[in-house]
């Protein structure tokens, strides 16, 4: 997968992992126990999806986007059931053209993105298809 990969990557265990390739082993991680984790994302990281596989139900909440610029949100959440999105502050959306099935079968999903600035996204196809909970005044105008 193409994009720039330069974080570090802290799994809320006491353990973190700097991510320089989209394909290197570390971008999965075993936890010992089982339970609920924070994760945080430090750095440059252009692109990530879950594209209705692997641990798609285990993603539950993004709490703040801070200052990670992406270049394509395409299938991000897809599959995401779980998904809600308590975070108060917005992604830079700037590099963006397409949000294509982004929230798609996420149900769970129900966060206002109305503000976010969508100004440069010329593919939204299925961005919310499925995501049963998403209010139809939430969903923004392209």
């Amino acid at each position: 997968m193409s994009g720039t990969y330069n974080f570090t990557v802290n799994w809320g265990d006491g353990t973190s992992d700097t991510i320089t390739s989209y394909n290197q082993a570390e971008v999965t991680h075993t936890y010992a126990a089982s339970g609920t984790y924070e994760v945080e994302i430090l750095g440059t990281l252009t692109h990530f999806q879950f594209n209705n596989t692997g641990d798609k139900k285990k993603i539950l909440d993004v709490i703040q986007w801070r200052t990670v610029v992406f270049s394509d949100m395409s299938n991000m959440f897809y599959g995401c059931t779980n998904l809600v999105m308590s975070a108060t502050d917005e992604p830079d959306l700037s590099g963006i053209t397409s949000m294509s099935n982004m929230f798609r079968n996420a149900s769970s999903f129900n966060q206002d993105i109305e503000g976010w600035g969508t100004s440069s996204v010329t593919i939204s196809l299925l961005l919310d298809y499925g995501a049963s909970a998403w209010d139809a005044a939430y969903k923004p105008t392209f």
